[in-house]
C-alpha cells in the first residue's frame, strides 16, 4: 500500500497517457461505425446525402388538388368549355333550322295567299262581266269575255255569240250585276276553282222597271301565260 502510495509522478502521467489512447481508440471505433461508407447508396461524393425524390403516388394527389384549387378560383375545366361549346353549337345550327323551315313556309303561304287572291279576283270578274250586259255596249262585252276564257268555254261563247248580240239587241237588256260573295273552293298552280255568289238587276222589255235576281256560279280557272283564264262556268243552286 505504502508502495502504491509513493508512486512517482512519472507513473501518474504513463497512467493517464494510456487512459486518454485508451478513450481515443473508442471514440475512433464508434465513428467508423455510425458513418456511412462512401460508396453506399445514396451518399454522394462530398458525404451530403441527396434530396429525396417524391413518390409518383403521393405527387398525383398534390396536382389534383392543386388543381381543383384553380378551378375553385373560378377557372373552368378544358373539358366543361369544349362541352358548352358543343351544346352551344347544336342549338345554333337548331335555330338557324327552325328559322328557315319558318321562312320557307312564309314564303310559301305568302304564295298560296297571292295565288288566291289572284284566282278570285278572275272569277269575280267573270261573273260581273256575264251579269253586267247593254245593248248599247254587246260587242265590247263580247270581245272583253273572250279575253278573259280559254278552253272550251271560250270556243263554245265564240260560237253563241251570235245568239248573244241578238237576244239583247231584240230584248232590249241591261243589266248590270255585282258580286257579293267569292270562295276557292280548291286550287294550286294550274288550277283552281272558286264559288262565287252575285246579284244583278235585269231590266228588258217585259220588265221595264227591272227585276232583282241572285246568281251562284262555280268558276273553273285555269293558269295560262302568267295569268288565270276561265275555263267553265257552272250556275250552281
Amino acid at each position: 500500500m505504502a508502495r502504491l502510495a509513493h508512486r512517482s509522478d512519472e507513473e501518474l502521467r504513463t497512467d493517464d497517457e494510456l487512459g486518454s489512447e485508451d478513450i481515443a481508440d473508442d471514440m475512433s471505433s464508434r465513428t467508423s461505425r455510425a458513418a456511412p461508407s462512401p460508396d453506399a447508396p445514396g451518399i454522394d461524393s462530398a458525404g451530403a446525402s441527396p434530396p429525396a425524390e417524391p413518390d409518383d403516388d403521393d405527387a398525383e394527389p398534390v396536382a389534383e388538388s392543386a388543381g381543383n384549387g384553380l378551378w375553385s378560383k373560378g377557372l373552368r375545366r378544358p373539358g366543361g368549355t369544349v362541352a358548352g361549346l358543343t351544346v352551344l353549337t347544336v342549338a345554333i345550327i337548331a335555330l338557324i333550322a327552325i328559322t328557315a323551315v319558318l321562312l320557307v313556309d312564309n314564303h310559301a303561304n305568302d304564295a298560296h295567299e297571292q295565288r288566291d287572291a289572284a284566282v278570285t279576283a278572275a272569277a269575280r270578274r267573270m261573273v260581273a262581266d256575264l251579269t253586267t250586259l247593254n245593248r248599247t255596249s254587246v260587242e265590247p262585252d263580247i270581245t272583253r269575255i273572250l279575253g278573259e276564257t280559254t278552253g272550251s268555254f271560250r270556243d263554245q261563247f265564240t260560237h253563241q255569240a251570235d245568239s248573244f248580240r241578238e237576244v239583247i239587241a231584240k230584248g232590249a237588256v241591261d243589266s248590270t250585276g255585282s258580286v257579293a260573295e267569292s270562295g276557292v273552293i280548291s286550287a294550286d298552280d294550274d288550277h283552281a276553282q272558286v264559288l262565287v255568289a252575285s246579284t244583278s238587276t235585269v231590266r228588258n222589255s217585259d220588265a221595264p222597271n227591272g227585276q232583282e235576281r241572285v246568281y251562284r256560279m262555280k268558276v273553273s280557272l285555269q293558269h295560262v301565260g302568267g295569268g288565270w283564264l276561265v275555263s267553265d262556268v257552272e250556275f250552281v243552286s
